[in-house]
C-alpha cells in the first residue's frame, strides 16, 4: 500500500510541476516584453548617437554588441586609454549577455527533466533491483595473456571516469543546499536590482561622456537588465527541478547507480590483475625450467612455445663449454624474470590496497567536512575530528616508504637499461649469423642460443617496464595520499583547538569526580598491576636482581660522587687551569648523580609497557611511570647542576644566589608535582568509562597552579634568580621590561588552567605540553652556550698563558744581551699580566647566533602541527583592500585572453600578526644578521675593516628595508596605494627636513666612496680623534681624552677633512733634543740614530735621520726623525725613543742640558752701595 501511495505522490508531482512552471513563465511575459521609457537626450547627444550604431532597444543582442565593438576599435577621436575603458565596459556587456542567453536557454531544460524524473528515477531502480551481468563477458573463453591486458586498458579509464561521477553526484546533494541559499538570496535582491537598472537606464547621459562610452554603459545596462529578467524563470525552474529529483529521491538513486558501476568495474579490474599475474608468472616459470634443463645437457623444446603456436625441437644436447656457459646465463637471466613476475605481482597487489585505502580516505574526509558543513563546531565534532587525527597515518611512514621506492626505481631502470643494450648485442649477432649463406650445425645451435637469450632478455625487459610503471603507480598514489593526509590534518588542527572539548564543571561533576577517585585508588586495580610486576619478577629473576644491584650502586656511590665534584670545583676554580676535560668529567658525574632516583620508574615502566597482552590500566600505569620518569630526570639534572660545587657554580660561574635558590625551589617542585603527573598522564593513557574527564581536569588545573607558583617564587624580578643580572645590566631590554616579562610567565599556566576549567581541555593540555618542551630546549641551549663558553674560555686561557710565557722568554733575551752590550745591569723584566677574562665579543656573538637558530628550528618543530589553528584569525576581517589582479576571460567567440580587474580583498587579524611577527623579525635581523656575516664570511675575505663595515651597514639598510616592505603589503599597503603619499612626503621632507636628508645621503657616500673609514685617525676643524661610528645621519670620532664627538656626515662630504690614514698610515716622529755646549755632536748624532734603528716600531725605509740644526741660548740643538708604521704605538714609541736616549747619552758622558740664563749687573743704584737702607731683617724679619 504505501508503496502505490509513493508512486502515486511521484506521478501527482511530475504532473503539477510543469503546470506551475508555465503558469509562473506566464506571469514573467509581460516582464520580458516591456521596455523601459527612457529621458530624451540634448541635441548635442543625439547627433553622437547618430554617428555610433549604439542599440537604441532596451534588450540588446550579440550582433548590437559586435557591431558597437567594431566601432569602438575603429574610434579615431579617443585615446588609447578611454578606448580600453570603453572595450573593458563593453566586455562586461557581453559577459552579463552571455549569463543571461544561457539562463534563457536553460530554464526550458529543466522543465523538460521534471517531466523525465520520475521515469528516470524508475529506470534506475529497475537497475540496481535487476541482477548483474555477467563480469568479462567481452572476452573470449579461453583470452590470451595480450586479451586480458588490453581488456585491462579499456577498464582503467572508464573506472576513473565512474569514480569522478560518483564523486561529483556525493558532492551534489551539498552543493544544491548551498544553492538554494543562493537563489532564495537573488531572488529577494531581484526586484530591487531590475529598479535600479531601468532607473539608470532612464537618466541620462553625463555631459563629459562620449559616445561611445554612453553607448557601451548603456549596453552593460540592457545585458543587466536582461540577465536579472531571466533570473526569475531560470531560478524557479532551477528549484522545481531539485524539489522533482527530491521527491522521487533521485540524488540517492543515481549515487547508488554510480558506486554500483564502480564497484563492479573495480572488481572486473582485480580479476584481470589476478590473471594477468598468474599468467605472467607461469610462463615465466615455464621459461626458467625449460632453459635450466637446457643448460644441463638435455634436448628440450624451445621454451617460448607458450602461446601454442609450435616450436622447434633441440635435437641434440649441448655437450660444448661457451654454449652451456651461453645456456646457463639465458638460464639465470630466466630465473630473474621469476623473481620480477613475483616483484610485479606484489606491486600490483600493493597498487590496489593503496587505492581502495586512498578510496576510503577520501570518503572519509568528505563525510567529515558535509559533518561541519551541516552541524558546525560542535562537541560531538571536536571529539569526532580528534578521533580522526589520532587514526590518519604517520606521514614520516610514507615519506619513507616513497623513499626507499624511488630508490628501488632508479636501480629498477638502470637494470632494464643494461639488458637493452645487451638485447641490441645479442640482436646485431642474430642477424650476422643469419646473413651467412650456409650455415653448419654449429651455426644452427649458436643461432638458436642467440635467440634463446635474446627473446628472455626481452622478456626481462618488459617484465622491468611493467615492474617500473607499476611502481611509478603505486609511487604516485601514495604521494596522493600523503598529500592528502596533510591537507586534511591541516584542516583538523585548524579547528580542532577552538572546539570546546569539554561541558563547564557542574554538579554532576562532583559525582564524577568521587567515583573516579573510587576508581583510581581500588585495591582491585592496583593489584592488577602487582600482579603484573610480580609475574615479570618471577619470569625474569636475574634481570630484577640486575637493575636492584645497579640502582642500589647508584645511591651507594653519590656521596664519593659529590666529593670528586668538590676535588673537581678546586682545581677549576685556579686561574692556571687550562684543561676542559675537569668539566667534562663534572658532567658524567652530574648525569650519573641525576640518574639515580629517576632509574625506579624507569625500571618498571619498562617492564610494564613491554607486556603487550597487559590490561589498559596497567599499560596506562607504564604511560604514567614514562612521565614521572622524564620530568624526575630533567628535574633532578638541573638540581645537580646547581649543587653548591657543581657545574653551575664551578665551572659556568652563575649566580650563587641564583644556584641556591633554583636548588631548593625545584626540590618543592619536584615533590609536589610529579605525583600530579603520574596522576593525570595515567587517567589520560586509560580511557575509563566512569568518568576520567573530571579528576583528570582537576589534576591538570592543580598541577599547572603548582607551576605558577614556582615561576613566582624563581623569576621575581627582586627575589628570583635573575635578580643579580638584572642589578648589573640596568639598561638592557630584559630589564626595562622585567614586569612585563615575570607577569607573563607567571599568568601563562593560569591561562592554561581556565581554559581547562571551561572545558578547553584538549587545547590546554596540547598549547601546555608544548610550552613545556619549549621550555626545556630553551634550558638546554642555555647550558649548551654554557659549556661553548667555558671551553673557548679555556683556550683562550691556555693560549694568552703561552703567550706570555713565549713574551717572558723573549724579554729575558734581550734584557741580557742588552746587559751583556753595555755592561750595565738592567732590571729584571716583568711577566704581562695575563687577560684571563670571557671570551671576545664576536665568539660569544657567534655562538648565540648560531644557538639562536639552532634554537628556533627545534621550536618550529614543536609548534609546527599548532599553527594551522591560527589560520582561523584569516577569517577574521578588519578592514577591506583593493589590489589589482590579472583574470582570464573568454569572449564571445571563444577567444581566452587575459585582463586586470580591481579585486576587494580582507586584511584580517592573521595578515596583522604576520606584519607585526615580519617587523620584529626585520629589526632582529638587521641587529644579529651583519654581525653573523661579519664573523662567518667577511673576515675571511681580503677587505679591509671599513670595507667590512660598509658591508655590513648596507647589509643592515636591506634587510630594514625588504621586511618593511613585506609588513606592508601584508596588510594590504602595496606601492600602489603609497605612492602618491611617497611623492609628497618626499617633497615635503625634501624642504623641512633637508639637513637630514643631506646627511643621511652624505653617509651613503661615505659609505660607498670611503674618504673616511672605520679606525682612521682624522682632523676636521679643531677636532682630531679616531672615528668609531658611521651612522645614518652622523659620524662618532673620539678623541684622544676618550670623548665623543658626533659629526654630521655632510661636514666629510662638502667640508674640509684631514685624513691621516686614508691611503698610507707612514707618519713621522720628530724628537728634539738638546745638549750642552761642548759636547760631542758626533757622537750624539750617532747615538740618536742607533736608539731609532734598534726600535722595532721604526721603519727602515725611510730610513731614521737626525741632524744638528742650530744653536740654542743654552743648548746645541739636535733632532732625531724616524717614520713608523701606523699610528697604533706612536705614544709608546715615542716614549720608548724618549727613555733609550737619555739612557745611552747618559752611558755616554752626554750632557742633555737644561735651560740657563747668566744676569749681568752693569750698575747698581747708589742705595744698594750703603747701609742707609734697611736691613735684611727689617725687611724679611729677625734673624734667629
Amino acid at each position: 500500500m504505501f508503496q502505490n501511495l509513493a508512486h502515486r505522490r511521484q506521478r501527482w508531482v511530475a504532473v503539477l510541476w510543469p503546470c506551475a512552471l508555465l503558469v509562473l513563465i506566464s506571469l514573467a511575459c509581460p516582464v520580458l516584453n516591456a521596455q523601459t521609457t527612457a529621458q530624451p537626450p540634448n541635441a548635442t547627444a543625439e547627433k553622437q548617437e547618430e554617428e555610433v550604431a549604439a542599440p537604441r532597444t532596451e534588450t540588446v543582442t550579440a550582433e548590437q554588441l559586435d557591431q558597437l565593438k567594431k566601432q569602438i576599435e575603429g574610434a579615431t577621436d579617443l585615446d588609447e586609454e578611454a578606448k580600453k575603458k570603453v572595450l573593458d565596459t563593453w566586455q562586461k556587456a557581453a559577459d552579463a549577455l552571455a549569463r543571461a542567453v544561457k539562463m534563457e536557454a536553460q530554464a526550458p531544460l529543466d522543465l523538460a527533466a521534471i517531466e523525465k524524473t520520475a521515469a528516470t528515477a524508475k529506470d534506475i531502480q529497475t537497475k540496481l533491483a535487476a541482477a548483474p551481468d555477467p563480469a568479462l563477458a567481452d572476452l573470449p573463453s579461453d583470452p590470451s595473456l595480450a586479451d586480458l591486458t588490453s581488456a585491462l586498458a579499456a577498464r582503467q579509464p572508464r573506472l576513473q571516469d565512474a569514480k569522478q561521477k560518483l564523486i561529483s553526484l556525493e558532492a551534489e546533494p551539498a552543493r544544491r543546499i548551498e544553492r538554494r541559499a543562493a537563489i532564495v538570496g537573488d531572488q529577494s535582491t531581484l526586484a530591487g536590482r531590475k529598479e535600479a537598472i531601468e532607473k539608470e537606464l532612464a537618466a541620462p547621459a553625463p555631459a563629459d561622456e562620449s559616445a561611445f562610452a554612453t553607448a557601451a554603459r548603456r549596453a552593460l545596462l540592457q545585458a543587466r537588465l536582461r540577465e536579472v529578467i531571466a533570473e526569475g524563470p531560470a531560478h524557479a525552474a532551477e528549484l522545481a527541478k531539485y524539489d522533482a529529483s527530491k521527491a522521487v529521491d533521485l540524488p540517492t538513486l543515481r549515487i547508488q547507480e554510480a558506486r554500483k558501476e564502480v564497484t563492479r568495474l573495480q572488481q572486473e579490474i582485480d580479476t584481470l590483475n589476478k590473471r594477468i599475474t598468474a599468467r605472467r608468472s607461469n610462463d615465466a616459470r615455464y621459461i626458467a625450467e625449460q632453459l635450466e634443463l637446457f643448460a644441463q645437457g638435455e634436448p628440450v623444446p624451445t621454451p617460448y612455445d607458450v602461446n601454442g603456436t609450435g616450436g622447434q625441437l633441440y635435437s641434440e644436447a649441448l655437450t660444448e663449454p661457451n654454449a652451456l656457459a651461453t645456456a646457463t646465463t639465458t638460464a639465470e637471466l630466466a630465473d630473474e624474470n621469476v623473481d620480477v613476475t613475483s616483484n610485479l605481482a606484489q606491486a600490483t597487489n600493493d597498487l590496489t590496497t593503496a587505492n581502495r585505502t586512498l578510496e576510503a580516505f577520501r570518503a572519509r574526509r568528505i563525510k567529515t567536512k558535509e559533518g561541519i558543513d551541516r552541524v558546525g563546531l560542535t562537541g560531538a565534532i571536536g571529539l569526532e575530528l580528534r578521533r580522526q587525527l589520532r587514526s590518519l597515518a604517520d606521514p614520516g611512514v610514507i615519506r619513507q616508504r616513497c623513499r626507499d621506492r624511488q630508490e628501488k626505481m632508479r636501480d629498477v631502470e638502470f637494470r632494464r637499461l643494461d639488458l637493452e643494450d645487451q638485447a641490441e648485442q645479442v640482436e646485431q649477432q642474430m642477424e650476422l649469423l643469419k646473413l651467412r649463406d650456409s650455415r653448419s650445425a654449429e651455426d644452427e645451435k649458436e643461432l638458436r642460443l642467440a635467440t634463446d637469450r635474446y627473446t628472455t632478455l626481452v622478456t626481462l625487459e618488459k617484465s622491468l617496464g611493467e615492474y617500473f610503471n607499476r611502481l611509478g603507480e603505486l609511487d604516485a598514489t601514495e604521494q596522493e595520499y600523503f598529500r592528502e593526509i596533510e591537507e586534511f590534518s591541516t584542516f583538523i588542527r585548524e579547528r580542532v583547538l577552538w572546539i570546546r572539548s569539554n561541558r563547564l564543571p557542574g554538579h554532576d561533576d562532583a559525582g564524577e569526580l568521587i567515583g573516579t577517585i573510587k576508581w583510581f585508588v581500588s585495591p582491585v586495580n592496583w593489584n592488577r598491576v602487582r600482579e603484573t610486576i610480580w609475574k615479570d619478577a618471577k619470569e625474569y629473576v636475574g634481570l630484577y636482581g640486575l637493575i636492584t644491584l645497579l640502582i642500589t650502586l647508584l645511591f651507594v656511590i653519590q656521596g664519593r660522587f659529590r666529593h670528586s665534584l668538590t676535588r673537581i670545583a678546586e682545581v677549576t676554580a685556579r686561574s692556571t687551569c687550562r684543561e676542559f676535560m675537569p668539566t667534562i668529567r663534572a658532567a658524567v658525574l652530574t648525569a650519573i648523580l641525576a640518574l639515580a632516583w629517576p632509574a625506579l620508574p624507569a625500571f618498571f615502566c619498562w617492564r610494564l609497557l613491554s607486556d603487550a597482552a597487559a590490561s589498559p590500566l596497567v599499560l596506562a600505569v607504564g604511560e604514567g611511570l614514562l612521565a614521572v620518569t622524564v620530568g624526575s630526570l630533567t628535574l633532578n639534572l638541573l638540581r645537580q647542576l646547581c649543587r653548591p660545587s657543581g657545574l653551575g657554580l664551578a665551572h659556568f660561574e652563575w649566580s650563587a644566589n641564583a644556584v641556591r635558590l633554583l636548588r631548593s625551589r625545584i626540590y618543592s617542585l619536584m615533590l609536589l608535582l610529579l605525583p600530579l603527573l603520574f596522576v593525570e598522564t595515567t587517567l589520560n593513557a586509560h580511557e575509563n568509562p566512569q568518568g576520567r574527564d573530571s579528576l583528570e581536569r582537576l589534576v591538570f588545573v592543580v598541577s599547572l597552579i603548582v607551576l605558577a607558583l614556582f615561576q613566582y617564587r624563581v623569576l621575581h624580578p627582586k627575589t628570583g634568580v635573575f635578580r643579580d643580572y638584572l642589578a648589573a645590566n640596568t639598561s638592557s631590554f630584559p630589564f626595562r621590561l622585567r614586569w612585563l616579562l615575570f607577569w607573563a610567565a607567571v599568568m601563562l599556566p593560569l591561562t592554561l588552567a581556565a581554559l581547562a576549567i571551561i572545558g578547553y581541555y584538549y587545547t590546554a593540555y596540547e598549547l601546555s605540553w608544548r610550552l613545556h618542551v619549549t621550555t626545556w630546549v630553551l634550558i638546554s641551549l642555555l647550558v649548551l652556550r654554557a659549556f661553548l663558553i667555558r671551553w673557548f674560555v679555556v683556550s683562550h686561557r691556555r693560549l694568552r698563558i703561552e703567550q706570555a710565557r713565549q713574551r717572558r722568554q723573549s724579554l729575558a733575551e734581550e734584557a741580557k744581551a742588552e746587559a751583556s752590550q753595555s755592561g750595565l745591569p738592567k732590571p729584571a723584566p716583568q711577566e704581562a699580566a695575563v687577560d684571563l677574562q670571557e671570551v671576545s665579543q664576536q665568539t660569544q656573538r657567534f655562538i648565540d647566533s648560531g644557538l639562536a637558530i639552532l634554537g628556533l628550528v627545534v621550536i618550529w618543530f614543536v609548534w609546527v602541527n599548532v599553527l594551522p589553528a591560527l589560520g582561523i584569525l584569516d577569517r577574521w576581517g578588519l578592514w577591506e583592500t583593493s589590489a589589482d589582479v590579472t583574470v582570464e576571460y573568454t569572449d564571445q567567440e571563444g577567444r581566452k585572453g587575459f585582463r586586470t580587474e580591481p579585486k576587494i580583498e580582507w586584511v584580517t587579524v592573521a595578515d596583522v600578526l604576520i606584519a607585526i611577527v615580519l617587523t620584529v623579525l626585520t629589526f632582529t635581523a638587521a641587529s644579529n644578521i651583519p654581525g653573523l656575516l661579519e664573523i662567518t664570511i667577511l673576515q675571511r675575505l681580503p677587505l679591509e675593516p671599513a670595507s667590512r663595515y660598509a658591508c655590513r651597514m648596507v647589509g643592515r639598510y636591506l634587510i630594514v628595508v625588504v621586511g618593511l616592505v613585506l609588513a606592508t603589503n601584508a596588510i594590504g599597503i602595496g606601492w600602489s596605494q603609497v605612492q602618491w603619499l611617497a611623492a609628497a612626503l618626499t617633497v615635503g621632507l625634501g624642504f623641512g627636513l633637508q639637513e637630514i636628508f643631506a646627511n643621511f645621503v652624505s653617509g651613503l657616500i661615505i659609505l660607498f666612496e670611503r674618504p673616511v673609514r672605520i679606525g682612521d685617525i682624522v682632523t676636521i676643524g679643531e677636532v682630531s680623534g679616531s672615528v668609531s661610528r658611521i651612522q645614518i645621519r652622523a659620524t662618532t670620532i673620539t678623541d684622544w681624552d676618550r670623548k665623543e664627538y658626533i659629526v654630521p656626515n655632510k661636514e666629510f662630504v662638502t667640508g674640509r677633512l684631514l685624513n691621516w690614514t686614508l691611503s698610507d698610515t707612514t707618519n713621522r716622529v720628530l724628537i728634539n733634543v738638546g745638549v750642552a755646549y761642548g759636547s760631542n755632536t758626533e757622537k750624539a748624532r750617532q747615538l740618536l740614530l742607533e736608539t731609532a734603528s734598534s726600535h722595532p716600531n721604526v721603519l727602515t725605509d725611510p730610513a731614521p735621520v737626525a741632524t744638528f740644526e742650530g744653536f740654542g741660548d743654552s743648548t746645541l740643538n739636535l733632532f732625531l726623525r724616524c717614520y713608523l708604521p701606523n699610528l697604533d704605538n706612536r705614544l709608546a714609541t715615542i716614549t720608548d725613543l724618549h727613555e733609550s736616549i737619555d739612557r745611552a747619552f747618559k752611558v755616554a758622558g752626554i750632557e742633555i742640558a737644561f735651560p740657563q740664563q747668566d744676569l749681568h749687573i752693569r750698575s747698581v743704584p747708589p742705595t744698594l752701595g750703603n747701609n742707609s737702607g734697611p736691613s735684611s731683617s727689617d725687611s724679611y724679619g729677625e734673624s734667629p
